[in-house]
């Protein structure tokens, strides 16, 4: 298993995909709720599949995951789990945002 961090998402690689995900249209895993800045895959042979809640990246070759604010790192090819980071806070559960 391998585990990969950009800001406030990391990557987690598994097995195979859940069964009855839909495929999603874009390539952006997670956009800031703050900036805007998105943290994208830079390909355009990607498969994406759910919701905002869980994601998985299906990706056929090695490829770059990209942010405005974050050092580009590369991710290589086979299923990744999308997780949103989180942090705690007295009131509530959050996500963490960029």
């Amino acid at each position: 298993m391998s585990i990969l961090r950009q800001g406030d998402v990391l990557l987690e690689s598994v097995s195979n995909l859940p069964k009855g995900l839909k495929k999603r249209k874009d390539n952006i895993l997670v956009r800031g709720e703050t900036t805007g800045h998105a943290h994208r895959l830079n390909t355009p042979t990607l498969s994406v599949y759910g919701t905002d809640d869980e994601m998985f990246v299906n990706l056929d070759k090695p490829t770059e995951l990209v942010h405005e604010e974050h050092k580009t790192i590369q991710v290589d090819k086979g299923t990744w789990k999308v997780v949103r980071q989180r942090e705690y806070s007295p009131v509530e559960n959050r996500r963490v945002a960029d």
